[in-house]
């Protein structure tokens, strides 16, 4: 029980730290994947180092399992973390600009002010702004 909701944390956590840079929230989904996947792996690893030394599998698949697990984990935080915010041509005034929303998902241009929304990876005019 307290595995799932350790992975649920992660998830979560991910999922906002992209959705912080603007970034497409799929990629949370390596959080829990890559936990389980290195789970399995560790506990296939402690199968493995048992069989080795001749004995029949023991506490320390278990352990292979925990450690694996955090493993995946710690890698799923790494990428995710190396992505950082999304730039993006303002279809107002031609300016680069970082794309990182607010709660309603909109940006706004640095230069012209414009209201600008992403989505699908295209940057939509949603006002325009005004010009000093």
């Amino acid at each position: 029980m307290l595995e799932i909701i350790a992975i649920a944390i992660l998830y979560t956590r991910l999922k906002k730290k992209l959705e912080k840079n603007g970034r497409p929230t799929g990629l949370a989904w390596l959080g829990p994947g890559l936990w389980i996947g290195g789970e399995l792996a560790g506990a296939a690893l402690g199968v493995a180092f048992a069989v080795m030394q001749n004995r029949q599998p023991g506490p320390e698949v278990y352990l292979f399992a925990i450690v694996g697990a955090i493993v995946g984990a710690v890698v799923a935080y790494l990428i995710v973390s190396s992505q950082g915010p999304m730039s993006f041509e303002c279809p107002s005034c031609g300016d680069e600009f970082t794309h990182r929303p607010n709660p309603q998902g909109k940006s706004r241009c640095p230069h012209c002010g414009a209201s600008l929304r992403v989505m699908g990876g295209m940057v939509h005019v949603v006002r325009m702004g005004k010009k000093d």
